[in-house]
């Protein structure tokens, strides 16, 4: 039991029960042997597991396994490692994207199984909001003038205009 926790803490950060399907479908598929021992109060108190034949070649076959809130965590990182790479396949300034990436990805929530920002609009498609994205950059991102803010440059601006009208 220990080396199980071992294997899901350490190295697949998965739950018992994910291992627990592992060992039952290698068992069924005739690759392992399991044996139980149990004492008079019916209760387990020893696990072999043993290796029946070696394979030179792997399993191709994928198997189902049960959608459950366990293994929600796993799929919202599938999901967000998706839109992660679908939004990398683009040609565009690397940081602009992560911070893309980043503000749709928010879910609106802790809870588990809450969506994502991006999973909520009607239609997403990354390429036609990426082009919107660096447009909009453009515009928010333009080269302040030296020691003057948003506020100073447009006060700036409307009194440019009211001498070019006081001119005419």
């Amino acid at each position: 039991m220990l080396f199980i926790y071992f294997i899901k803490l350490k190295l697949y950060k998965v739950n018992k029960n994910t291992i627990s399907s592992w060992i039952s479908d290698l068992k069924n598929y005739g690759f392992i042997t399991v044996k139980i021992e149990r004492n008079v109060n019916n209760q387990i108190t020893k696990r072999c597991i043993g290796i029946l034949k070696k394979m030179d070649n792997p399993i191709h076959e994928k198997l189902k396994y049960n959608n459950t809130s366990i293994n929600t965590t796993s799929n919202n990182i599938y999901i967000k490692e998706k839109f992660f790479n679908d939004v990398m396949l683009f040609e565009y300034p690397e940081e602009m994207k992560l911070e893309f990436i980043n503000y749709w990805t928010e879910k609106s929530s802790d809870r588990l199984n809450a969506k994502m920002r991006y999973q909520k609009q009607a239609t997403f498609d990354v390429k036609l909001r990426l082009d919107r994205w660096a447009k909009n950059s453009a515009k928010w991102d333009k080269p302040k003038k030296a020691g003057q803010s948003k506020l100073d440059a447009q006060i700036s601006e409307w009194e440019k205009a009211k001498k070019y009208i006081e001119k005419i």
